[in-house]
């Protein structure tokens, strides 16, 4: 270097990104300069800015770029060989072929800093050789006001940008589940002028001694105060059902958390019961910055349960993986994944996590990376509402909880009808149940349509004929009769050879004018609840003998 430069305000060094031809540019992770002189009690700042009609523009700071470095950590020397660091706190991404500018700043203002600079024409002091160019870097400014830059002619600041080198084979990050807990509450009970539960209140187990029991201990995120339901995070787990809990109300974050006597609470409780979560798909939600040198795969591998009574089975075997897609729908068609409270997760799973997502990551060049932003990290799980239970189906209150009921339908005068027949296009895995149900009102009935009993038709399609559980394209068709016995008092049937009937209030109706469909969707059990039917049409045929 032939000369230094006083750093009386600011002074800014632009350069030019160049990366190799079919790369968009490099993630810079510091930059080196070279100080004689500096301050004995002020700082530096530096920032990589953007320009604006050639010139560095202060207002458009690339995002995680600036730096500061204290008196103490800056280097100098006499011979311009002594760097100094600024290292980024995160890789900043700078455009290939683009020109930026880094500011440096004296912080305090202080003269008292020297930087070392190159002029064309002149010798450097380390080598001997003629300075004559540098093709990367371009002017050099100093501040003549906050907004105005000067430039300095023929003279550059000494410096290095460093980018990040990647590794070129894979690398793979495991994403696992906070520590959360799900409880439902019973028999609560509020301190004399405290309100309900708020986010930050501190949850404690209490021990035998009456005393805050630390071990145990959460921190509130929401309260269901209609279902006694408290979202909880940062848990340390080792809560169980039945147990008591103290809720305390500390005027500063994780102020209240020694085994001492209780004070500050608000409310006591008990846990009705930890709450582990069915799901039946996931949605990943992860920020991924990913360009077209480099890709990043998602995986999924969970928690079910088996046995009599259920237990918790973390998956853990490399088989076990589930290849998922970010911010897509990722539906299981083997069984029921769980998300598991954080006590459920220390008491069944030895403290592993319920739930787990892999991004492996991989790049064709050694300057670009696919980023996880962290930021955006979470996990949808979607329970599908179909359960088991088929009860009293053939009333307006089944309890099965999903079907579907057609409008209905009213045949014209002179077409009333004497049997039906329905057909149904679907996907039946093995364990599910499709039920087709007909109501039906002769137009000599004097009850309405509405109260009409439903009558459960008769599977004629082999019971055994199920669609192939891993394709869920798999479509087949169904067909369903009229029973020839009524299933119930009040259902319709049809006796053999002759037209529907069924008993209303006036005797027995023979045929029908109006009519409607219901079909009923169910499991063998709750947990086959992965992989439930789909239809695609139902028909009805109402048919005259």
């Amino acid at each position: 270097m032939a000369t230094t430069n006083e750093l009386k305000a600011a002074l800014t060094q632009v350069f030019k990104v160049s990366v190799p031809g079919g790369i968009s540019g490099m993630y810079a992770t510091s930059i080196d300069l070279f100080f004689r002189k500096k301050s004995s009690s002020f700082g530096l700042e530096l920032s990589v800015v953007e320009l604006t009609d050639g010139q560095p523009d202060t207002s458009k700071v690339v995002p995680n770029s600036t730096v500061r470095v204290t008196a103490e950590n800056v280097n100098i020397s006499e011979t311009g060989q002594t760097a100094t660091k600024f290292k980024f706190p995160t890789p900043v991404w700078l455009t290939s072929g683009n020109r930026y500018a880094f500011v440096l700043r004296a912080l305090g203002g202080s003269p008292d800093f020297a930087i070392w600079t190159g002029v064309n024409g002149s010798t450097d002091i380390s080598s001997g050789k003629s300075i004559s160019s540098n093709p990367l870097s371009e002017s050099a400014y100093f501040a003549k006001t906050t907004a105005d830059w000067a430039e300095i002619p023929n003279e550059d600041i000494k410096y290095k940008v460093y980018r990040a080198k990647f590794n070129t084979s894979t690398a793979s990050v495991i994403l696992r589940k906070s520590s959360s807990e799900i409880f439902q509450l019973k028999n609560v009970q509020y301190a004399t002028g405290y309100p309900s539960f708020m986010a930050g209140d501190e949850i404690f187990g209490v021990a035998n001694t009456g005393m805050r029991d630390p071990s145990k201990y959460a921190k509130v995120v929401a309260f269901d105060d209609v279902n006694n339901m408290l979202y909880l995070r940062s848990s340390t787990g080792n809560f169980a059902g039945n147990a008591a809990i103290t809720v305390v109300r500390s005027t500063e974050e994780g102020a209240v958390k020694s085994n001492t006597a209780v004070t500050g609470v608000i409310a006591q409780a008990q846990i009705a019961a930890l709450l582990d979560y069915p799901v039946h798909a996931v949605v990943p939600k992860i920020g991924d910055k990913t360009n077209s040198l480099g890709s990043v795969s998602f995986e999924f591998r969970g928690t079910y349960k088996e046995g009599s009574p259920l237990v918790p089975v973390k998956e853990t075997a490399a088989s076990d993986w589930k290849s998922v897609t970010n911010q897509e729908e990722a539906d299981f068609y083997d069984k029921t994944r769980y998300v598991l409270s954080r006590s459920s997760e220390v008491a069944q799973l030895a403290g592993n996590s319920s739930v787990e997502i892999r991004a492996t990551l991989s790049s064709n060049t050694d300057f670009i990376s696919p980023i996880l932003d962290l930021r955006e990290r979470s996990l949808i799980g979607i329970k599908n509402l179909i359960g088991a239970n088929t009860a009293n189906e053939d009333t307006l209150y089944g309890a099965a909880r999903t079907k579907y009921v057609s409008k209905i339908v009213t045949l014209a005068d002179g077409q009333e009808a004497e049997d039906l027949k329905v057909y149904i296009t679907g996907y039946k895995p093995p364990r599910t149940i499709v039920q087709v149900y007909a109501k039906l009102w002769n137009a000599e009935d004097t009850d309405d349509f509405d109260v009409k009993k439903w009558t459960l038709m008769t599977q004629v399609t082999d019971a055994n004929l199920y669609s192939d559980p891993k394709n869920v394209e798999d479509y087949r068709e169904f067909e369903f009769d009229m029973p020839s016995v009524a299933p119930v008092a009040g259902a319709a049937w049809v006796p053999a050879g002759l037209p529907v009937q069924y008993i209303g209030p006036n005797g027995t109706y023979v045929g029908y004018k109006k009519f409607s469909i219901k079909v009923v969707m169910a499991v063998a059990t709750d947990d086959d609840a992965y992989n439930y039917p789909r239809l695609s049409d139902v028909r009805a045929i109402a048919l005259q003998t």
